[in-house]
């Protein structure tokens, strides 16, 4: 039966009589009313068919009609962790080669009991920013608008001395949520944008976002160089000491 958020069915886990299950297609989710289960759409996939991860993803990407997903063949470049603020690890960006000049990503949370200790389905995961622990302990954060940035940060500042943290959100610009925000009450905070129309839209955003929850924010632009996008294109040719006067402010700053 089709219902204003998706669809409802009976469930098909357990003797169902009445049409308990429901489905969110918009949020990619379902739970059952009667027996208390609920994930993503993978994993009801797995479940109804018996497929491993991979191939449920598939099943489910090509229903939504997105297409197959990125090869897992492909070596990723990198590994993102996103630890809560006790350390657990909630899930991981898993960063791929750029294709046509585009970033590709993908998601993955811990799971025990999957074939290989990851499962790909995060809809349900809560989001956080990256390196949350450090950024609950520091009282000055510099948001960039992804890991590669923030890591650069953090080794420019060296932040156990400084006192700095490069942060950013999860899954690029335009995904800033009001949770965020909540983590960086009462904190000084600069805003690095990409140097792009895009860039600077996703700092506004931010910005908003945290007038009256931070203790001062501001943006702070990368020049405009040739071949500059960011603030780790902007180390690759100036050094710590530039980068602190750009963002105008002193620090303990020692050499890593």
């Amino acid at each position: 039966t089709t219902t204003a958020n998706g669809l409802s069915s009976q469930c098909p886990f357990h003797d169902d009589r009445s049409p308990s299950l429901e489905i969110g297609l918009t949020e990619g989710v379902w739970y059952c009313h009667s027996c208390g289960e609920g994930k993503g759409m993978v994993e009801f996939e797995r479940r109804l068919t018996g497929c491993d991860a991979p191939s449920a993803l598939t099943r489910v990407a090509s229903f939504l009609g997105l297409g197959p997903p990125e090869s897992t063949e492909e070596a990723p470049i990198a590994y993102y962790d996103y630890p809560d603020e006790n350390g657990e690890l909630l899930f991981q960006i898993v960063r791929y080669p750029n294709r046509d000049g585009a970033k590709r990503i993908r998601a993955r949370r811990p799971d025990i009991t999957a074939e290989d200790e990851w499962c790909w389905d995060v809809a349900n995961v809560r989001r956080i920013l990256y390196r949350l622990p450090e950024v609950l302990q520091a009282p000055f954060i510099i948001v960039t608008e992804g890991e590669k940035d923030a890591d650069t940060v953090c080794n420019v500042f060296n932040y156990h001395a400084a006192g700095v943290v490069g942060t950013t959100n999860p899954f690029g610009a335009g995904k800033w949520i009001p949770e965020f925000s909540e983590s960086l009450r009462g904190k000084d905070v600069v805003i690095l944008p990409d140097n792009d129309e895009k860039g600077r839209q996703h700092a506004q955003s931010v910005l908003q976002s945290l007038d009256g929850v931070a203790s001062t924010v501001r943006i702070v632009e990368i020049p405009n160089e040739p071949g500059v996008k960011d603030v780790t294109d902007f180390m690759g040719r100036h050094s710590p000491a530039e980068l602190l006067n750009l963002i105008g402010m002193e620090f303990e700053y020692e050499e890593a």
